[in-house]
């Protein structure tokens, strides 16, 4: 699969937000983003842009 660069942006800004959940502090190591791509890359995790979702009222 290619990453583009939106996609890559993406991947980061997740990264970097589940790590602000669990108390990490932000950083923007490019040591952490190419262990991250490596961890996804391994377990086959994908991710992808926020689905616009229309709701639904019955």
């Amino acid at each position: 699969m290619k990453i583009t660069p939106r996609l890559d942006q993406k991947i980061t800004q997740a990264v970097q937000t589940s790590m602000r959940i669990e108390g990490y502090q932000a950083t923007t190591s490019s040591e952490v983003k190419k262990r991250a791509k490596e961890i996804m890359e391994k377990y086959n995790i994908q991710v992808s842009p926020a689905a616009k979702v229309a709701s639904d009222h019955c």
